[in-house]
């Protein structure tokens, strides 16, 4: 198995949705759960992603983690993600400009 890829300082909405992604292909090491899921964010879009998650993995959802239909449900909280990272940095870039 290859070495998790842990949390880092910068853009967390675009690694969480990486991990999310590495999550549907089954590829994501245990560890990683622990950096990206167990803890928690300042970002409250992102904790809700996040809570999602667990809420997904622990049953309290229709779905299950392993099910065709709860992968696709992660791809699409994945790309809710992105969408919302690149949002923030194009805000950021022209808040810069001003």
């Amino acid at each position: 198995m290859k070495n998790p890829i842990l949390l880092r300082t910068g853009n967390h909405r675009h690694q969480f949705a990486d991990f999310l992604d590495r999550l549907v292909a089954g590829s994501a090491h245990p560890d990683e759960w622990s950096s990206f899921v167990v803890m928690h964010y300042p970002d409250e879009f992102l904790e809700e992603i996040r809570r999602c998650v667990v809420r997904l993995a622990i049953g309290q959802l229709p779905l299950s983690l392993e099910s065709p239909e709860g992968r696709q449900v992660l791809r699409a909280w994945a790309m809710a993600v992105r969408s919302a990272a690149r949002k923030d940095t194009v805000s950021s870039e022209t808040t810069e400009n001003e």
